[in-house]
């Protein structure tokens, strides 16, 4: 696929993901139309004719299809059932936090129980299924099950089908947020139907409305609009300001409150809506003793006068607890601020970034507050790298030294060594991950593994690294019921060349003989320094007449290539030896009938190739 294809793939997909992210039912919690929106986007975005979601019940030993869209019947269905005792190597692997990636989707392990009963009939031959997370549980796959020639599924596609999971699991937690508010709404309307009641029986008879403060367990004061002078005062309010019920009559409420502006939102408050629910502020007692309240009231009319019902709840050491929070996290900030590595605080359940220092904003190439707030698997290069690094901080509570390769905001990526300890921030399970850089050790590992494989001279692939490579790409043609080929290339006269022109032109001649091979070869060939002027090339997945065409296509090459000395610019030629691999045969065989070929060119004439 061509790097033009693969944008406009993806550019589909970013618009694709766009629209279901401004989608108005996700946003309602309307589960079911959503669903739909998101299997025809699945549909469009994989190129797949049918796309599904099912959810897995409460039992585990069944997944629930929710919607099935054909992309060719433009159909939604939904109700069919998959029991894990009718296929259990699917439910074995589709009950994990990994991707079902079937080519071959009816002789995979993983999905071929469903071949007689399902594949063969609706003519699937491929599946992609990408698990379903809500607040880090497994809840069910979105699948993708692709209709004619066996396809194979490309890395970008299966991070496309985690990010339409993903939105799934979006969907699932909105409805979720929605009966959630539904089922509030409910009990607030119920909870204001009942004060309603309750402060009609207040304005009716005054009994009633001492009964009521005797008898509620929240403190109460009863004050007049007019002048905020106190009217009545329960048991408990009473010792919460610390005064005499009876005493209170006629104090102003003012006294009481250490802000007087705190009061006056709280009737303005009032008046503008009839009610007033938790406003926090600071209360003093007749003592001067200061506290937290939480203050909620209503307007009513009593005794044809009207006032204002006001509970308080003493909310003093929910406060401190909020401070002492409040000043631990500074602190947190300040050490991350003040550690000499990156540091960053990441969300265990919801995988979002809650703090970082600058020295982690410098390294991924963006500031401390565009940091914060992103999802930290953005920012691995391998989602699996990041899977089995979560996996390993599950188990054991904390991560040493895991090398993974990261990805900074303008797309550059690097090598870096993480540890992480797990703790708990604001009831909510974190966990702390230290950074260093390894970047610079990975290239040196890099170099040293290319110095070890590389012949120093031209370029090419050494003679070990040959033998290495050679054999898996042998037995991987062989799986694929394809031959090979290996070519020996000699350059003639060489002796000649070193004795008329130098050893510096004799080894820039093997340089130009090594930058037209790699420039003729074929991208998969394999291309070797042997010893001396001796080249050999590996043409795997070729018969012997396609390799001789392109061993002949670098012998005639060199005929237009010269090699520039003091001496005089001069030309060089090669002698060939070719064989084809035959079954069950040896690398160190056919390398031998290769180079009894290579002989018989030589002792033909040179300049020529010959097949064994």
């Amino acid at each position: 696929m061509s790097s033009t294809n693969l944008e406009e793939i993806l550019a589909l997909q970013r618009s694709a993901m766009a629209v279901l992210l401004r989608s108005e039912a996700i946003a309602r919690g309307d589960l079911p139309r959503a669903l739909g929106e998101i299997t025809e986007a699945a549909a469009r975005v994989m190129g797949v004719r049918r796309a599904s979601v099912w959810r897995v019940d409460e039992t585990r030993t069944r997944i629930d299809c929710l919607d099935l869209f054909d992309a060719i019947e433009r159909t939604h269905v939904d109700g069919a059932k998959i029991h894990a005792a009718d296929a259990p190597q699917y439910f074995e692997a589709a009950l994990t936090v990994r991707c079902i990636v079937a080519d071959d989707a009816r002789t995979d392990p993983r999905t071929c129980e469903f071949t007689k009963g399902y594949l063969e009939p609706h003519g699937i031959t491929s599946m992609l299924d990408a698990p379903i997370l809500v607040r880090g549980e497994l809840v069910g796959v979105i699948c993708h099950e692709h209709v004619g020639p066996a396809r194979a599924w490309r890395p970008w596609e299966e991070l496309a089908a985690g990010t339409l999971a993903d939105v799934v699991g979006m969907a699932m937690t909105a409805a979720e947020h929605a009966a959630q508010s539904r089922e509030l709404e409910g009990l607030r309307g119920n909870l204001e139907k009942l004060v309603e009641e309750r402060t009609r029986e207040l304005s009716e008879s005054r009994d009633n409305v001492r009964a009521l403060f005797a008898t509620s367990p929240v403190a109460l004061v009863l004050t007049k609009l007019s002048d905020q002078s106190v009217l009545m005062a329960n048991e408990r309010a009473a010792a919460l300001f610390e005064v005499d019920a009876d005493a209170a009559r006629g104090t102003p409420a003012t006294d009481f409150w250490v802000d007087p502006q705190d009061r006056m939102t709280m009737v303005e408050r009032l008046r503008a809506t009839g009610v007033l629910e938790d406003l926090e502020a600071e209360l003093k007692a007749s003592s001067g003793r200061r506290f937290w309240g939480n203050v909620s009231a209503t307007a009513l009319v009593f005794e044809g006068e009207r006032a204002l019902l006001v509970g308080v709840h003493d909310v003093t050491a929910k406060k401190l607890a909020e401070e002492t929070l409040r000043q631990n996290e500074e602190v947190l900030r300040t050490m991350l601020e003040a550690a000499p590595i990156p540091l960053v605080v990441t969300g265990l359940d919801d995988a979002m970034l809650r703090f970082s220092n600058k020295r982690a904003a410098d390294m991924f190439g963006t500031t401390v507050g565009e940091l914060v707030g992103k999802r930290a698997p953005d920012f691995y290069e391998n989602p699996d790298d990041r899977q089995t690094f979560i996996s390993s901080l599950l188990g054991s509570g904390r991560v040493d030294d895991f090398a993974a390769r990261l990805r900074a905001r303008d797309g550059r990526t690097f090598w870096a060594l993480l540890s992480a300890r797990t703790m708990v921030l604001r009831s909510t399970r974190v966990f702390m991950v230290g950074f260093s850089d390894l970047t610079a050790q990975k290239e040196i590992e890099h170099k040293l593994r290319d110095l070890a494989s590389m012949d120093g001279l031209t370029g090419a692939f050494n003679r070990r690294h040959f033998y290495e490579a050679a054999s898996a790409a042998i037995v991987l043609s062989e799986r694929r019921g394809r031959g090979s080929c290996i070519a020996i290339l000699d350059v003639d006269h060489f002796k000649k060349v070193n004795d008329v022109h130098g050893h510096a032109a004799g080894d820039e001649a093997l340089k130009m003989l090594t930058r037209v091979c790699q420039r003729e070869c074929r991208s998969s060939d394999l291309l070797a320094r042997y010893g001396g002027e001796e080249f050999v090339v590996l043409l795997p997945d070729a018969n012997l007449e396609a390799a001789r065409a392109v061993v002949e296509r670098i012998r005639r090459a060199l005929a237009t290539e010269v090699v520039d000395a003091p001496t005089g610019a001069f030309a060089i030629t090669v002698s060939g030896g070719l064989a084809e691999r035959r079954e069950g045969e040896s690398l160190e065989a056919l390398l031998a009938r290769a180079d009894e070929a290579l002989y018989q060119a030589k002792r033909g004439g040179r300049d020529r190739i010959i097949a064994a």
